[in-house]
């Protein structure tokens, strides 16, 4: 259970003492920041799911932290609700790389790679926290780590799609006949979407992305974490990669993909703005090294 402070001066100078599972406190320094923070151990990848659509009054601190290229990026977009979800999703992951390194939000910065995968500036004598976002429509899933790359995907299942006909456009052969077996066509739909966020996690977190064809590494899901059954690429057979397929996420399907071998994955609901939600809900770890 959190404490808390009875008024918004009495919280700036609050420390709050609370510890739950896997999570620890810490004083809190202004009013948008959280007594609460999670401790994020060295053989953990934390997996963080929450919702792009928040109340905008209670996003308004938040979104203060966006810099001048993220606001014009949100500005590109032509409908108003794809605008709020950037801004928001953007609010957000700043909101938990600051808690998680102990910055504000305001102070995260940003670098991206050749691809485009972005990573954390970090200062002299900082250790390196690794990330990956994804979203799909108002759903979004966050996964971190220390030192090590790690790579997520989110996918709404949609109930018509033609997914033996993409298959055979970005699958392997094994995984083209593994979706042609399936006995129906929700099992079918299920397996595709296992498959195309396997690859899409593991892709972005060797940090190709799309620009690397999705049949160059296959998968097979007859366990968990998925067992990469051929791939040419070595940026991914060398370096040791395992792929996880993650449950608990609805109408969504979701993958994360981590470097450096195996671990234990915590998949949590993260609620930006309510800090008694943030300790509970936490599944059971989802694998354990």
């Amino acid at each position: 259970m959190a404490y808390w402070a009875s008024d918004r001066s009495a919280l700036t100078r609050a420390l709050s003492l609370v510890i739950h599972e896997r999570w620890q406190a810490v004083a809190v320094l202004s009013p948008d920041d959280r007594p609460l923070v999670p401790v994020l151990g060295d053989d953990e990848v934390h997996v963080l799911h929450f919702s792009l659509d928040q109340e905008r009054s209670g996003m308004e601190v938040l979104l203060q932290a966006l810099n001048e290229t993220e606001r014009t990026r949100a500005d590109r977009f032509i409908r108003p609700i794809h605008q709020t979800r950037f801004a928001n999703g953007r609010a957000i992951l700043r909101q938990i790389l600051g808690l998680y390194v102990g910055k504000g939000s305001g102070s995260v910065e940003f670098t991206y790679g050749p691809q485009g995968k972005p990573a954390l500036v970090h200062g002299v004598g900082e250790r390196p926290l690794e990330f990956n976002l994804s979203h799909s429509e108002d759903q979004a899933l966050c996964a971190l780590a220390w030192e090590r790359p790690v790579g997520v995907d989110i996918e709404g299942k949609r109930e018509r799609i033609a997914a033996e006909a993409i298959a055979r456009r970005y699958f392997g052969l094994m995984e083209i006949e593994a979706l042609a077996a399936q006995e129906n066509s929700q099992s079918r739909q299920e397996v595709f979407y296992q498959y195309w966020t396997a690859k899409e996690a593991l892709l972005k977190g060797v940090g190709g992305g799309l620009t690397v064809a999705l049949d160059r590494c296959e998968f097979s899901l007859d366990t968990n974490p998925f067992a990469l059954a051929l791939t040419d690429l070595p940026e991914i057979s060398q370096a040791n990669w395992n792929v996880y397929g993650l449950h608990g996420l609805g109408a969504y399907a979701g993958a994360v993909a981590i470097s450096g071998g195996g671990g234990i994955i915590i998949n949590h609901s993260w609620n930006p703005l309510s800090l008694e939600t943030w300790p509970h809900g936490a599944q059971e770890p989802l694998h354990k090294k």
